[in-house]
Parts: C-alpha cells; structure tokens; sequence
C-alpha cells in the first residue's frame, strides 16, 4: 500500500543518516501511513504448546490483542520460576521499555503460557 505521504528530513544529520543526496530531499523521508491505511496485529496461535517467540527469545506483549489465541498472560514475579518447575513451555512477556539516557532496557512483565496450563500456574504459584 502506498503511504499517504513522507515527512521529509528536517536537518542535515538527518538526511545524512538516511543516506539521500540533495537533489532527493524532496522524495526523501519516512512514509507516513493513516488509520484506515493499518491492520491490527495477530500474533501466530499457540501451536502444540508451543509460544511464539521473537528473535530475543521473549513474547511482546505491549497490549492484551498481542497474546496469541490459545495463550495466557500469568503476570506475576514467580511466574518464570513456576514455568520452569513445571518444565512447562513458556515465554517472558516484554510489556514495555525502560529508558535511561540512551540505553532501552526491555521490561518483563510475567510470562506467557499455554492456556492448559492455567490450573497447573496457579497451584505452583
């Protein structure tokens, strides 16, 4: 889909760091996209007990439509701890970042697991 516009580069470090000369300034920029221009994200489904994970090895899970069908949310500090006694699949849940200067920090929020694991979580727990 094509974007609704570009915001071109306001300073010259900017483009810079795009990489466009001059001449390209005024096709340069980040594509900008409108409301009905986006779809809402849908994670892959739980598979066999299996979570999804990212690259890092963790779930993101900024907003609750972000846990995968089939998943469940167990935000609680022994949560990782239960998971693992129970040798259970599981995945940390990033919920958010914490920034100090400029160094991003990922904050784990609890774990994601398997919905059949819901009574076994909480009995460990």
């Amino acid at each position: 889909m094509e974007p609704l516009r570009y915001a071109a580069p306001r300073t010259r470090l900017e483009r810079e760091e795009v990489g466009y000369e001059d001449e390209d300034i005024e096709s340069a920029g980040m594509a900008l996209y409108a409301d009905f221009q986006t779809e809402l994200y849908i994670p892959p489904p739980v598979m066999n007990g299996g979570i999804p994970r990212n690259k890092f090895g963790n779930l993101d899970v900024y907003v609750e439509s972000m846990i995968p069908a089939g998943a469940i949310h167990v935000r609680h500090p022994l949560a990782a701890k239960a998971a693992q006694v129970l040798g259970i699949n599981f995945a940390d849940a990033v919920t958010g970042f914490e920034f100090k200067g400029r160094q991003g920090t990922a904050v784990v929020n609890g774990v994601v697991v398997s919905e059949d694991q819901r009574v076994a979580m909480v009995a460990v727990i």
